[in-house]
């Protein structure tokens, strides 16, 4: 007689548990898979170079929106907030409507 065939071992056990083997190797290969793509995009990111972006510079429309602004916080009546941005223009038309009615 020859030598006796040794036979691979369906299941693994792991102290606790005992799991097929297929499905061991699968796990496994998983862990190991998903390891090495957070190690790589981990590693990307930190040698990747970072650009912080510039402020945007001052365009025409941001000097004409802060003028129209201007303009609008000037033409207010009425009691003004303290922060108005307009210092010459103060309280106006306070008594409007409080005369005798005739």
């Amino acid at each position: 007689l020859g030598p006796a065939e040794t036979k691979k071992k369906k299941y693994v056990d792991l102290g606790c548990l005992l799991v097929s083997r297929k499905i061991f190797l699968w796990t496994l290969g998983t862990f190991v898979v998903t390891a090495f793509l957070a190690g790589s995009i981990t590693t990307i990111t930190k040698i990747m170079p970072r650009h912080k972006q510039k402020p945007p510079q001052p365009d025409n429309y941001t000097i004409a929106l802060q003028k129209a602004l201007m303009f609008f916080n000037a033409q207010k009546s009425g009691k003004l907030p303290k922060d108005n941005n307009v210092t010459w223009r103060g309280n106006s038309c306070m008594q409007d409507g409080k005369g005798e009615a005739g």
